[in-house]
């Protein structure tokens, strides 16, 4: 019973940690800034970072999110898609790439920066 207390203790803790790591990184203020409106050493938000990640990352491993690096290059697919109908107010992605589980879709509106970091993210995992 005790076990089983402290996990779900650790649980609630660590959900806690991620709500506040989403906070203050959706907030317009700096770490620095947000630890101390918030009683949050910079340090222990670091560590509790750190934890935060640990545990996503042990509920998702690496595979899951990436595919392995001797994935063989015919797996990963490109689609091309026609643009969306003048008179269509949904946005539709240009392009989608996928492979595995990953699904990237692509909008034509990117930005040239953006697009060369996620093609050395993606050179990089491959």
């Amino acid at each position: 019973m005790e076990h089983e207390h402290s996990a779900v203790a650790k649980s609630i803790r660590l959900q806690n940690w991620a709500n506040d790591i989403r906070d203050c990184q959706s907030s317009n203020l700096t770490v620095a800034q947000w630890c101390e409106q918030h009683g949050v050493g910079i340090k222990n938000y670091y560590y509790r970072m750190k934890r935060v990640r640990e545990a996503y990352l042990k509920e998702h491993p690496v595979d899951a999110i990436f595919p392995p690096v001797d994935t063989d290059p015919e797996e990963i697919r490109f689609t091309e898609l026609l643009p969306p109908p003048a008179d269509n107010t949904t946005k539709s992605a240009s392009a989608v790439i996928t492979s595995g589980r990953i699904r990237i879709e692509i909008s034509e509106n990117i930005s040239d920066a953006f697009l060369r970091k996620l093609i050395e993210v993606l050179a990089d995992a491959v």
